[in-house]
């Protein structure tokens, strides 16, 4: 979505432009994966617990803004992503807590 607006030339705020698929990314690979796991596992109600959601929020925020900058100039550590990337994951948590997600 974020590059079909850039495409098109459509103007959106930086904060969009900047955090959004922060936001989305620890919702988006938890559901993934979760589907898979139910799946593979013939489990169809497990859900994550709050320790595995914070695990998986570790991991993005130490691949994502420590490990890949450091070996990577096409990556930039930014310590907001990890705030983005946390807000993410608790909505997540959140959201999985409600049986909204899944």
């Amino acid at each position: 979505m974020h590059l079909a607006l850039k495409f098109s030339q459509v103007t959106v705020p930086e904060w969009f432009s900047s955090y959004f698929a922060d936001l989305l990314c620890l919702p988006l690979m938890l559901s993934y994966n979760l589907l898979w796991i139910r799946h593979v596992k013939k489990t169809p109600t497990l859900q994550f617990s709050p320790m595995m959601i914070f695990a998986a929020w570790l991991m993005v925020s130490i691949t994502f803004e420590w490990i890949l900058p450091y070996y990577s100039s096409r990556y930039t550590a930014d310590r907001v992503d990890v705030l983005v990337y946390a807000i993410g994951g608790f909505g997540y948590w959140f959201f999985q807590r409600k049986s909204v997600f899944l």
